[in-house]
């Protein structure tokens, strides 16, 4: 898939979901309680460019600092993958497929799935200008997240 067809259905499908996942927040803040407790699993967000992903280097080990006992967790791109293990940045990888929007969305389910199980404490979205982040970010409970908005 091009950049500029995921750039497109980032706009138009980003927008509303963010709208209604937004809502959904809202309404179960009002009656679910709140997971309590320190941080034990970091999940750290960036798709677009192989050397902006090594630029989140330095956040990542702030991170693994102020969180030392947390697991990290990175999510990107498939073709980002092979840098993202050159750095070692993070102890799980998780990576989307971007040939084909089938194997997109087929991969996004799947580490939405995974990253659900992993229990994620805590998000970091390091994507400028885009609202698919944010939207993995509510979709996996992320009890709180911090980022681009």
């Amino acid at each position: 898939m091009k950049s500029r067809t995921m750039k497109r259905i980032d706009w138009y499908v980003g927008i509303p979901a963010c709208y209604v996942l937004a809502v959904y927040e809202r309404m179960r803040s009002l009656f679910a309680p709140r997971r309590q407790g320190g941080v034990e699993s970091v999940l750290v967000m960036k798709f677009l460019g192989m050397g902006s992903v090594v630029l989140t280097a330095p956040a990542v080990a702030a991170i693994r600092e102020k969180f030392p006992g947390a697991r990290i967790h990175y999510l990107t791109f498939a073709q980002n993958r092979e840098v993202l293990e050159l750095v070692e940045l993070a102890d799980t990888m998780h990576s989307i497929e971007t040939s084909s929007f089938p194997r997109f969305l087929s991969s996004t389910l799947r580490e939405i799935a995974a990253l659900r199980r992993a229990r994620i404490d805590l998000a970091f979205d390091f994507e400028f200008f885009a609202k698919f982040p944010l939207i993995i970010a509510c979709l996996i409970g992320a009890r709180r997240r911090a980022g681009f908005a």
